[in-house]
């Protein structure tokens, strides 16, 4: 069968489309890692953000473990007046 184009001119072709597909990959592989290094950047930042936003300031934390303290006392406490009243029946 004959080619219309010369043997040497088809490998010149075929290697030059094999080295424009290489340079394509490496082109994308640059593009996804850096659109995924952004994301992960991005979702870092906002975690950090969150974290920081939510953090209780230290009148806070005192209330709430005020409010833990008093509620453990409480329960404590009807807990003895229930073993007590329990003992008395």
């Amino acid at each position: 069968m004959e080619h219309l184009t010369e043997p040497g001119i088809r490998d010149h072709l075929l290697t030059s489309l094999e080295q424009c597909k290489q340079i394509k990959m490496t082109y994308y592989t640059y593009v996804m890692n850096l659109g995924l290094l952004i994301l992960f950047v991005g979702g870092v930042a906002t975690l950090l953000y969150f974290k920081k936003k939510n953090k209780m300031t230290p009148s806070e934390k005192n209330k709430k473990n005020e409010e833990d303290r008093l509620y453990i006392v409480n329960r404590i406490r009807s807990l003895q007046l229930e073993k007590v009243s329990n003992y008395k029946n």
